[in-house]
């Protein structure tokens, strides 16, 4: 081992008696050296060793500033959870010591792995505790350092007041210590966060500071930065020869530093601007420079993002094909970097997908307009994947099925294939030539014994560059020509396939994608696909669905307004494009595949002046990814029996159901009970089974209940935080612990149950202009995927006597067996909408006690009929069949 043969040669260089202590500084001023020219590899082998001979001696401090090297280094390498135990290992022994200073320095590490991990939270605690102490020792620039940081994670927490708080109290007293250098370092991140939110003018005040500053200290690598952000600056000005000039400077410094990765932003982001002044081949000229040296610094996230500007242009400039093509290989890495962080939190993930999720759309878009549907499909599957993944146990195996990659047509194969062999030799040369570079530093200027090859991979690395440029040319000649039939992948729709298996000739599949500016609407048939455009942003179809949700969920105000006009707006942009599609095949169930916000509407409620609403036409139901794979599934044994269990008293601070006992009454046949009403309005109930109420209906019960009953009927409360696994919770009336959460859903087996029915639980209460539907469809695909056919729940609390005459209706319907489920429920929410019961008008208790229906909407009012009170769709459109509507 190299540091042995150190250790030798140092003994004799050092003597016995001073050996020990004299190495262990020596291992670690080279562990630095390796770490700081990026050779973490190395850095953790020496450093170790060094720990070894800092423990030995008894050094603590020494002990814990070797910790805290080694956390870096593992860090460089990505062992984030080795990196966290070095630093904690390192806090507690400056604690121990009293090592003020150095704990600032060990808190400060944590924080950063912590961010890294996704865990903010602890990221902010370390950086507040270190941000304390910093203070009362009276360590001036340490506390504006440590400030600096903490509001960089507050911007990326997007809370903005503490951002701009902590930046400005970092200002201040960096301003007290006459510290120049950082000075311009936080006056850069604040002139950054007034360009993300759009206020030009402070962005531009702080940002020159920033640069003169940064100037005055000789921090070039730094102004390249700030040259960056002004050039973005003048940019969203309008100023384009001003933005050019400073990301000009700012190119010339990267490549004087030879910063790779700098570089190829500083080209990238001229390639912006071109595009933004409509300039598209100029911009391609500089996305075509940017690619080779995102590639060759394996900056994925950076090399998917030219990709997709890449497609975009190309689409603009008439060459369809070869945007597919980019547009692919975006998706592609995108599709691997969601791997990479497929066991973070679901919050995190959704996040992430958020930011990428428009190059999906728009390579969707793009297919659609050359009519290769089933290729659109797969890339919309692509896009769903998380919806599948998001409640979900965070299975490393069932994350990497899910994940995968669009197929590739015949041509893009053999592009894909040369682009892939150009872009390795730039990745081989490129990484060869920076562990060369690095090795290079370790010698006195002239003394470097490998020059010779390190001048020949800088030949190589221009020569492929060059290479790589030529190849884009070549791709853009042979795209342009005509090759009608060649582009198109060979994937079949798996929707399609499906349908003709199952026989299912008059039902109609409809997919919906959002995106920015217009929305695609797929219908799939057993025969044919079509494809749909509409010319709607996504601002004004969301708008769409918040009007006629609140006026849906008006009833919950006292003051009910009529839905149908609102309605009348979506039916026309969903329903009536696609009427043809319908009739062709006399469809009696559209099966929904929803995106965005549309996931918040009951297709049902949808209305049109001649013909009504949608429910009175078709039966409708909603299919989400996880469901696909399970319709093929043999149906299961038609004497179904039911597990029936509610609550009906006021538990841990939810309101009682006063109407649940009934409800159960009526559905379950159970031979050990007559009725659980007080006043019984069923004798009997449809369906056998067994029927458990409030303290009888704890968690043993409904672990015991799993594998013997077809059927689980569940009326209760339901409390849903999206992305939320441990607080999101279905409550049961009985034991110590009464909420039944998801994460424990997640354990069991649900492989004998026909339908989950969920009455009257709160599945998806918007959670605010953010939030895009995908919590909807999260549930349904965690019962899905632990193998339940179908599920039932509800868009909202709706109110419980309707809820109760529903259910019961349904299970009548569908217990006879001559029925689906699908028009069942289509055929128990017409006898609501109809009149057949004698309550109603006015809002009911709902079943989830949180339910804000927002505030008062526009509208006229709904005149309620005395003979129909439940025919407004608030109590009879919420609830939402997901799976197998069969």
């Amino acid at each position: 081992m190299e540091a042995l043969r150190l250790y030798l040669k140092a003994a004799d260089l050092f003597g016995e008696g001073s050996a020990k202590t004299r190495l262990a500084a020596t291992l670690f001023k080279i562990g630095e050296l390796y770490h700081r020219v990026g050779l973490n590899a190395k850095a953790v082998e020496y450093l170790n060793v060094a720990l070894a001979f800092k423990r030995e001696l008894k050094d603590s401090r020494g002990e814990a500033s070797t910790l805290n090297l080694l956390g870096n280094s593992y860090d460089g390498l990505g062992q984030e959870q080795k990196a966290l135990e070095a630093h904690d290992l390192a806090l507690s022994i400056r604690m121990r010591i009293d090592d003020k200073p150095g704990q600032i320095v060990s808190l400060s590490n944590l924080s950063v792995i912590s961010s890294a991990l996704g865990e903010n939270g602890k990221a902010v605690a370390y950086l507040q505790r270190a941000q304390v102490i910093a203070n009362l020792i009276g360590d001036k620039l340490g506390e504006a350092v440590v400030l600096h940081n903490l509001a960089a994670l507050y911007d990326e927490l997007g809370d903005d007041e503490n951002t701009l708080f902590n930046y400005n109290l970092a200002l201040k007293i960096i301003r007290e210590t006459k510290d120049a250098s950082i000075q311009g370092d936080i006056l850069n991140s604040i002139g950054g966060f007034y360009l993300s939110k759009g206020d030009y003018a402070k962005a531009r005040e702080n940002l020159y500071q920033a640069l003169q500053l940064q100037y005055d200290t000789a921090k070039l690598s730094n102004s390249a930065e700030t040259l960056l952000s002004i050039g973005y600056l003048h940019s969203m000005l309008g100023e384009v020869d001003k933005a050019l000039g400073f990301y000009e400077r700012a190119l010339g410094i990267t490549r004087t530093q030879e910063n790779r990765s700098a570089e190829s932003d500083a080209l990238y982001a001229i390639g912006q601007v071109y595009e933004r002044a409509g300039n598209r081949t100029k911009a391609l000229e500089f996305y075509n420079q940017t690619l080779p040296l995102r590639r060759a610094v394996r900056d994925k996230t950076g090399e998917a993002e030219v990709l997709s500007s890449m497609m975009w242009n190309w689409y603009l400039l008439k060459q369809g094909r070869l945007a597919v093509m980019y547009g692919k290989q975006a998706i592609n890495r995108f599709q691997e970097l969601r791997s990479s962080i497929r066991m973070l939190d679901p919050n995190l993930r959704k996040k992430y997908l958020d930011t990428i999720g428009d190059a999906y759309r728009a390579l969707a878009d793009i297919l659609i307009e050359q009519g290769r549907i089933p290729e659109a499909e797969e890339v919309l599957g692509m896009l769903k994947e998380e919806e599948a993944f998001a409640y979900q146990r965070r299975d490393d195996q069932v994350a990497k099925e899910l994940l995968q990659k669009s197929t590739l047509s015949e041509s893009e194969k053999t592009a894909i294939s040369g682009y892939e062999k150009i872009a390795e030799q730039i990745t081989a040369i490129a990484s060869e030539y920076g562990d060369l570079d690095r090795e290079r530093l370790g010698y006195p200027e002239g003394k470097f014994p490998k020059q010779a090859r390190l001048d020949e991979l800088e030949k190589q690395r221009a020569g492929a560059n060059v290479a790589f440029e030529k190849y884009l040319e070549q791709l853009k000649v042979e795209f342009a020509k005509s090759g009608k039939g060649k582009e198109v992948a060979q994937v079949d729709s798996s929707l399609q396939s499906t349908l003709r298996e199952m026989k299912e000739v008059r039902t109609a599949v409809v997919s919906t994608i959002a995106g920015e500016k217009r929305l695609n609407i797929i219908v799939t048939t057993a025969d044919v696909q079509r494809a749909h455009t509409i010319d709607i942003s996504e601002v004004e179809l969301n708008k769409l669905v918040a009007d006629f949700r609140l006026a849906l969920t008006s009833p919950a105000t006292g003051k009910p307004i009529d839905p149908r006009p609102a309605g009348q707006k979506l039916y026309d942009i969903l329903v009536k494009p696609i009427e043809g599609d319908l009739a062709g095949i006399k469809a009696d169930t559209i099966v929904w595949s929803l995106d965005g916000t549309l996931r918040y509407l009951p297709m049902a409620a949808l209305w049109d002046k001649q013909k009504g609403y949608l429910a009175e036409r078709f039966a409708n139901s909603v299919i989400t990814l996880a469901s696909r794979d399970r319709l093929l599934l043999p149906p299961l044994k038609k004497n179904w029996n039911v597990f029936g269990a509610g609550v009906s008293a006021s538990v841990e601070g939810f309101s009682a159901l006063s109407a649940v006992p009934d409800e159960l009454d009526c559905i379950v046949t159970d031979a050990s009970l007559v009725s659980l009403s007080a006043k019984p309005a069923c004798t009997t109930g449809v369906i056998p089974g067994r029927k458990l109420l409030d303290d009888k209906f704890d968690e043993r019960s409904l672990r015991a209940a799993m594998g013997r009953y077809s059927i689980l009927h569940i009326a209760s409360h339901f409390k849903l935080v999206p992305g939320n696994e441990n607080d999101s919770f279905l409550l049961l009336g009985g034991g110590d612990d009464k909420r039944f959460t998801v994460t424990k859903l997640g354990g069991l087996s649900l492989a004998g149950v026909e339908l989950l029915s969920l009455s009257a639980c709160n599945t998806a209460t918007p959670g605010g202009a953010k939030e895009n539907g995908v919590e909807i469809e999260g549930f349904g695909a965690v019962a899905q995927e632990r193998g339940a056919r179908s599920v039932m729940a509800t868009l909202w609390p709706v109110a419980d006597p309707s809820t109760r005459d529903l259910m019961v209706e349904f299970y009548k319907r569908f217990g006879t067996g001559t029925e689906t489920k699908a028009e069942s429920l289509r055929r128990a929410q017409l006898k609501l909408m109809r009149g057949s019961y004698p309550e109603g008008g006015g809002a009911k208790p709902p079943r989830a006690d949180e339910f804000a229906p927002g505030p008062q909407v526009a509208g006229p009012p709904f005149e309620t009929d005395k003979n129909a009170p439940y025919s407004h769709p608030y109590y009879w459109a919420p609830f939402i069949l997901f799976g197998n509507w069969r």
